[in-house]
């Protein structure tokens, strides 16, 4: 569109019809981009707007040279605002692949498995929400291999960590550090099924990146949590 507007503006004497039809096109361009609301419309608009009264046709055509020299002005730097937000983003990207990277080198390996197909996808919440299902199947194994009955999300908590009869003992149950850290990792086990898992099972929700990735930290403290069962 400067292109074109600097076409216009060579080539004079400006027609009004082509004036209006390129102003209107420039300010669609405009809108597209950086939304109907923007004040970049106004900007567009304002300086040197063609007034059209009882004046000669000159006088007109010089009004809207003057507009539109303004206009292809107000593009021009428009186009220089988006050179650098491009220059910017794309300068950033390499080190938010790097962030990731390293992030997936600290989770419980059963957590990648789960969530990073997911996560590299864009679907978060579906991400957090498959790693906190395999914590669950995860316990799940184990209550039914040892007392064969099967419970599920907090309930199985509960009753895996229990500090009055564990079927899962995480630490030394003679001591009361022992067994305060059995009950604490049995409130996370089972707060986090009713906290995390199950309002995103139940609802289509959205969490951000950053959000998804402390849930994945979480999982994978529990996952590591679980290894490490006497």
């Amino acid at each position: 569109m400067k292109e074109k507007g600097d076409q216009i503006l060579s080539a004079r004497p400006i027609p009004e019809a082509t004036f209006d039809t390129w102003s209107q096109s420039a300010l669609d361009y405009i809108k597209k981009t950086f939304g109907s609301r923007s004040g970049h419309l106004n900007v567009f608009n304002g300086e040197g707007e063609v007034y059209f009264g009882e004046t000669s046709e000159q006088q007109l055509e010089h009004d809207r040279a003057k507009s539109l020299q303004h206009r292809i002005s107000v593009l021009v730097n428009l186009i220089d605002q988006l050179d650098t937000e491009i220059k910017l983003e794309s300068s950033v990207t390499p080190l938010a692949l790097s962030v990731d990277a390293s992030v997936w080198s600290l989770l419980h390996p059963r957590v990648v498995v789960a969530a990073k197909a997911r996560f590299d996808s864009g679907q978060y919440a579906d991400s957090v929400e498959a790693a906190l299902k395999e914590l669950n199947s995860a316990v799940k194994a184990i209550v039914k291999l040892r007392v064969n009955q099967e419970f599920d999300g907090a309930d199985l908590m509960c009753r895996a960590f229990s500090p009055k009869n564990a079927i899962i003992v995480l630490d030394d149950q003679t001591t009361e550090s022992g067994q305060d850290q059995q009950k604490g990792y049995m409130q996370i086990f089972a707060g986090t099924m009713t906290g995390i898992r199950n309002p995103k099972a139940h609802e289509n929700l959205t969490i951000t990146k950053e959000r998804a990735i402390h849930h994945l930290f979480l999982a994978s403290l529990l996952f590591h949590r679980l290894d490490e069962r006497r």
